[in-house]
């Protein structure tokens, strides 16, 4: 008896030794594989950010000259000297550079924001030369489709700071969005509104510059619509609404993933409804920041 538990002892003893063996294999084994991964992660993450430095560098250096090229396009654009044809090519060379400057500003927005070194300027943003900005901006490539863009701001929408180049972008690329998705004939509307927050406080003083509430852009179109199914990734890197049935408007998806980007920078809101068409509407809502009583001083 004694000589069969012995026996049974030392099998036992075998078989434990014999797993811990191979669980040290693969403990072995695990830790080989944990360093591997943080090596292809660190290497990972360096291309990330070597392809974000370089599409910054692109960016930039394409930048300068497609502002030049803009510009010379406008200044020909409003000589009335010139024949019809030729000021048809300058309208088309000033749409095509627009769109192009587009392009490269949000691949730039996209780069920053994924290097995690955008941040905000802000300054008090007067919302009407803001819109005006806007309008003046598209209106060749919506007169290039025939499509009306209108444009307004109510009376008692008041400075706020923010950062004016980053709003620029947002509403340039929601009026850009809009204009692509709208079929000849159709409009673009951009709205902006004040709704204020109850507030003869919200900053403990009075009047207009101490109101509390929200900054409230909308921009409104009649165009195609988009599909229930798409809504929740329109926003999302290079998703474009009707993407497989829709090659033929141009684009690289990056337009409202900026939008998202640089509203929630200044800690807002950007939401959507639309109909299949019957068009869409955009809603970005950004919290009034009062102009600080001392910003006359500490700007002269």
């Amino acid at each position: 008896m004694a000589r069969d538990l012995q026996i049974l002892y030392e099998d036992l003893e075998g078989q434990v030794r014999e797993k811990t063996d191979d669980l040290m294999v693969l403990n072995d084994l695990l830790n080989y594989q944990k360093r591997e991964l943080k090596v292809a992660l660190d290497r990972l993450g360096e291309e990330v950010a070597y392809k974000n430095e370089f599409f910054a560098i692109v960016s930039h250096e394409l930048r300068t000259p497609l502002t030049s090229i803009l510009a010379y396009a406008r200044i020909l654009n409003a000589d009335t000297s010139l024949a019809s044809k030729t000021r048809e090519a300058v309208a088309e060379i000033e749409s095509n550079a627009t769109l192009l400057l587009n392009m490269v500003n949000n691949i730039l927005v996209i780069s920053k924001h994924a290097a995690q070194k955008d941040e905000l300027l802000p300054e008090p943003v007067d919302f009407v030369d803001l819109a005006q900005f806007v309008r003046k901006a598209l209106a060749p490539i919506a007169a290039a489709k025939d499509v009306k863009l209108t444009c307004s701001v109510a009376p008692d929408v008041p400075l706020s700071m923010a950062d004016w180049e980053k709003l620029r972008r947002v509403l340039e690329n929601l009026v850009d969005n809009a204009i692509k998705y709208t079929h000849r004939g159709g409009f673009v509307d951009l709205a902006i509104t004040f709704e204020d927050a109850g507030s003869e406080a919200s900053a403990g003083g009075t009047g207009d510059g101490a109101r509390g509430g929200e900054i409230v852009m909308r921009v409104r179109d009649d165009g195609m619509g988009i599909a229930p199914d798409e809504l929740d990734q329109i926003f999302e890197l290079y998703k474009q609404a009707g993407q497989s049935a829709n090659r033929r408007y141009r684009g690289t998806g990056l337009g409202l993933a900026v939008v998202r980007d640089l509203t929630e920078l200044h800690g807002g809101t950007v939401a959507v409804e639309s109909r299949v068409k019957e068009g869409s509407t955009f809603t970005v809502r950004i919290p009034h920041v009062p102009v600080p009583q001392e910003w006359d001083s500490l700007a002269g």
